[in-house]
């Protein structure tokens, strides 16, 4: 049996008492209804977020990459607080969590250092494209295909995508995009 990844209390703490002081400082009641009345999405706070000063994205990040490699229990009561603080911000940044999964999960390693380092040392926002038209989220029906494409000397250089995505969470605003799609040759 494995045991999950656990923070420390104290450090756990200190990220959500950061949450609550963020919240006071940049998104004070008026700020958060002018931004539903105009229906702005909250750019500068993510960025700010994501910057050297507090780099609240290290949580996602495992430790091998210089994150703080929280559990799921502690991103659930990280984005709850977030939540608290604001829907559209605690989804933006859960949603930084979730693109980085596929790049987690099913990257060799070569690509995750070059991606996931990139994501922890510059706090780039990550877009995660799953929802198709006809196949919602559901990730078995995906019609979206990542085709090979071969260089001169038959090395892959890279895959062109075909399908439809929609509703990607951060997709207007991410530097960082994952594509959930059905690549045949692997």
């Amino acid at each position: 049996m494995t045991q999950q990844k656990t923070m420390d209390p104290e450090l756990l703490n200190m990220v959500l008492d950061t949450i609550d002081k963020l919240e006071k400082e940049k998104l004070p009641v008026d700020t958060k209804l002018e931004m539903d009345r105009l229906g702005t999405f909250p750019t500068e706070l993510i960025h700010f977020m994501l910057g050297p000063d507090i780099a609240l994205h290290l949580i996602f990040i495992p430790e091998e990459f210089g994150g703080l490699g929280a559990g799921a229990t502690e991103i659930a009561i990280v984005s709850e607080r977030m939540a608290k603080m604001d829907l559209a911000v605690a989804t933006s940044f859960l949603a930084i969590c979730l693109g980085m999964d596929p790049i987690r999960v099913g990257s060799n390693p070569e690509q995750k250092e070059k991606y996931i380092g990139k994501i922890a040392d510059e706090g780039l926002v990550v877009a995660y494209g799953v929802t198709e038209p006809e196949a919602g989220s559901n990730v078995q029906s995906l019609k979206t295909k990542a085709e090979r494409v071969l260089d001169q000397d038959g090395q892959i250089k890279g895959y062109r995508i075909n399908g439809q995505k929609q509703f990607i969470t951060n997709g207007g605003v991410a530097q960082l995009n994952t594509i959930l799609a059905d690549a045949p040759d692997g």
